[in-house]
């Protein structure tokens, strides 16, 4: 793994609870501390306590100096944190504590500041690094474009439990956005920006299938893209991606590429008969 796909994943490591939940006592150093006021301690940490009863979790950023505690003030937290997947990290002089949901990768970040007295709740952000990556690559069936799409493919990525994103429904959201728009050219009489957008939608599909890394053996369409979709953990049925293959056929057609789009007619129905039986 490269420094930017590690980079990455320190990021996503981080997720948050929105409920209150029942907690042992953890500590978690503040890393990069930077600036940040110690008022004689060698370093900071947060110490986050036992939520009881279903009251607020609390939270303290203490001094430390030889493995003592010297002094501590109250962290205003206002979200429970999943303290198995917590990090408080110093950030342009601010106190972020992020936290992770279990089995996902939507992390949670809340944001203090420290004047050496008091801590101050600043504000809170929701994200989830994996979601992004996977609504790019909708976005791209939209309205990208072959070379955005290829830049994206180019790129490095890390999914966290992927199983959560890589998925007949998202790969479904994904043929549904772009064939949507793709019928959309159509009924405006621009059947070859139709099946341009078709063939991105349907370049997106497949590079959601294999964001995680790795290819298929397939190299030409439609081949590509069924071996995507009829993988184990997709399983489209060819009920599904046939039709969506035809309206392809039909705007190649269109726009006067009838040897392609017979071809594509012609290998989607061998490949339709092979996937049924």
């Amino acid at each position: 793994m490269n420094a930017k796909s590690v980079a990455l994943s320190f990021v996503v490591a981080w997720i948050s609870l929105s409920g209150a939940v029942a907690l042992a006592d953890t500590t978690t150093d503040v890393i990069t501390p930077g600036a940040l006021k110690k008022n004689g301690a060698q370093k900071l940490n947060v110490r986050f306590e036992e939520s009881v009863n279903d009251a607020p979790q609390q939270a303290w950023l203490q001094g430390v100096s030889k493995e003592k505690t010297v002094w501590k003030r109250p962290l205003p937290l206002k979200f429970a944190v999943n303290t198995a997947k917590t990090d408080v990290i110093c950030r342009n002089g601010r106190i972020e504590v992020l936290s992770q949901y279990g089995g996902s990768a939507a992390y949670t970040k809340q944001t203090f500041t420290w004047d050496g007295n008091n801590v101050a709740f600043v504000s809170k952000k929701d994200g989830d690094a994996s979601q992004e990556q996977v609504d790019k690559l909708m976005k791209l069936a939209r309205n990208g474009t072959h070379e955005q799409l290829d830049n994206f493919a180019d790129a490095d990525h890390v999914i966290f439990y992927p199983g959560n994103y890589i998925n007949a429904e998202n790969v479904k959201t994904i043929l549904n956005a772009g064939r949507k728009q793709a019928l959309a050219l159509v009924a405006a009489q621009k059947p070859q920006l139709a099946a341009q957008r078709m063939e991105i939608c349907l370049d997106a599909s497949m590079d959601l299938v294999y964001l995680e890394g790795g290819s298929g053996e397939k190299t030409t369409a439609p081949a590509k893209w069924i071996e995507a979709w009829t993988l184990d953990q997709i399983a489209l049925p060819a009920s599904y991606w046939k039709p969506i293959l035809k309206d392809y056929s039909t705007m190649l057609k269109a726009s006067g590429k009838a040897k392609q789009a017979a071809a594509i007619a012609s290998a989607a129905q061998d490949d339709a008969k092979k996937t049924s039986n």
